[in-house]
């Protein structure tokens, strides 16, 4: 019976994989843009988080049986956990979603720590650890893409507008050759 304080729940701002061969794991909090490494219990523990579907409650108890942990460590563990806002307290999504997006904004980034090479350092880790082939693959877009299809549109987003896309290439040709055309006349 589980006996704590608190029901954890997995968000659905979260993923991760767990390599079983080599105990360790590799979390996303897609709310904070922020990437963890564990190894060892604490990714065998992060792997029975990962199993629970988002949006509904981990099972502590299996945890307990199945990994011969206390419930008072995984407690523990857990609360630091919902601190980074990986895992919470409840499954109200609506709520819940805000108040980690807003303590996440709230937190001011300190860049002389350089996040992204944090993150960077956690998918090295992971992928040294499980040996594994590729796991994860960046694509970045530019706001200016050439043909600003409706489900990558960002109209609130910042732009910049000097930069250049095949679209405007393809514009700014058809609009020379126009100009061109029709003011070009023969000297005769």
């Amino acid at each position: 019976m589980n006996n704590s304080k608190h029901q954890y729940f997995r968000p659905v701002w979260t993923s991760g994989r767990y390599d079983k061969k080599s105990h360790s794991a590799i979390i996303y909090n897609l709310a904070s843009g922020k990437s963890y490494f564990f190894e060892d219990t604490a990714a065998d523990v992060i792997d029975y988080m990962l199993i629970a579907d988002r949006n509904e409650k981990i099972d502590i108890c299996k945890i307990v049986n199945e990994l011969a942990i206390d419930e008072e460590s995984i407690s523990v563990f857990f609360d630091n956990l919902e601190k980074e806002g990986i895992i919470t307290f409840c499954n109200n999504l609506g709520e819940l979603l805000v108040n980690v997006q807003n303590r996440c904004c709230n937190t001011k980034p300190d860049y002389s720590k350089n996040m992204q090479k944090k993150a960077e350092d956690a998918e090295c880790d992971y992928q040294k650890r499980s040996k594994s082939k590729v796991f994860s693959v960046l694509m970045e877009l530019t706001y200016n893409c050439s043909e600003k299809c409706i489900h990558c549109y960002n109209p609130g987003a910042s732009r910049n507008d000097e930069e250049f896309s095949m679209r405007n290439i393809k514009n700014d040709r058809v609009s020379s050759s126009l100009f061109l055309k029709t003011s070009w006349k023969h000297p005769c």
